[in-house]
């Protein structure tokens, strides 16, 4: 007995009460719909990225690979036209600065456009410990730099770890035309 008075309540109602549920309800929808097309769409293109990057290590290193092999530390060193693979390429760099912020070295960010150390040289140890342990962005033309710094605990130089933003800046480029297209 109670259904049919819910039922009779629901047909009484007016029909801009009955409207702005709908729309309501339509637009809950909407937004689901949205966010699960927008998940979807987005981890597949971050999937293709990594499998770009993938290729591209293989391509990169497959010959080098079969003439020289990897090197192993244990073993003697010879004289080789192709030394032998000790790293593989990454768009994160590791920076080493002596304490009057010359580069001592570094390693890494093989895929970046620029380079880290045309932005952090001359970086001094107190100028790194003044960043804290807070990473920060430094504005490059093209892609962005995130970085983390420390200072070597013997406070001869310093320590820079960059990531390139240029995926970064793809991804949330991708996701603005997702969101666009769905309007």
């Amino acid at each position: 007995m109670r259904s049919r008075a819910q039922i009779a309540d629901w047909t009484n109602t007016s029909l801009r009460n009955r409207l702005t549920i709908g729309v309501l309800v339509l637009s809950a929808i909407g937004f689901v719909g949205a966010g699960i097309g927008s998940q979807a769409l987005l981890r597949n293109y971050l999937i293709n990225q990594v499998d770009a990057q993938l290729l591209s290590v293989v391509a990169g290193t497959a010959e080098r690979l079969d003439r020289a092999g990897i090197a192993d530390d244990d073993a003697p060193t010879t004289a080789r036209s192709v030394t032998p693979l000790n790293r593989v390429p990454t768009s994160i760099s590791v920076t080493v600065l002596d304490p009057f912020g010359n580069l001592i070295g570094g390693i890494g960010g093989d895929f970046n456009s620029n380079q880290i150390t045309d932005y952090v040289k001359g970086l001094l140890p107190g100028q790194v410990a003044a960043y804290g342990s807070e990473p920060f962005t430094i504005e490059a033309p093209g892609a962005d730099f995130r970085v983390a710094t420390t200072v070597l605990p013997s406070s001869l130089g310093s320590v820079i770890v960059a990531q390139s933003l240029a995926d970064f800046d793809k991804t949330t480029r991708q996701i603005g035309s997702v969101f666009l297209i769905i309007g």
